[in-house]
């Protein structure tokens, strides 16, 4: 049986709402591990590289990882809270390259999670190999996702 927060997963990546957006083409790539529940603040995710997302220099697009670390740590806040959230700060470190059809496997923390800011961190992995890094500090807001 699919867990709470795998549920919610589910429906994040399939909100209508991502319809034709940037962030469809990336989610339909994502994808939850068993890992999820074993510590209460991670999320373990695994992403294959689309052809899409490459560069002109055949790597992965940082723009890409950017916007994987801000749609991994916001669907990952879905396990202290149901509510909203908005960017308040997103860093992004590039380490080393990937090339299409490479799976890396996408860490997620929270750090922190009160009640009008949560913090959260990012690592992503090839292999062995730290590839990017990445924090999001995001504001709650008062209402809950539609989607939920």
């Amino acid at each position: 049986m699919a867990s709470n927060f795998a549920k919610l997963f589910d429906k994040f990546i399939k909100n209508p709402a991502l319809k034709g957006s940037f962030s469809e083409q990336l989610v339909k790539h994502l994808r939850l591990t068993e890992l999820h529940s074993a510590d209460p603040n991670k999320v373990v995710y695994l992403y294959r590289i689309p052809h899409e997302n490459i560069n002109i220099q055949g790597t992965t697009h940082g723009g890409a990882l950017a916007t994987l670390v801000d749609l991994t740590t916001t669907i990952s806040i879905l396990k202290v809270t149901p509510n909203r959230t908005t960017s308040i700060s997103l860093n992004t470190e590039f380490l080393a390259g990937t090339k299409p059809s490479d799976e890396i496997k996408i860490e997620t923390t929270i750090k922190k999670a009160g009640r009008n800011v949560i913090f959260t961190s990012c690592e992503m992995f090839h292999g062995d190999k730290l590839v990017c890094t990445g924090t999001h500090i995001k504001a709650a807001m008062k209402d809950e996702w539609e989607f939920l």
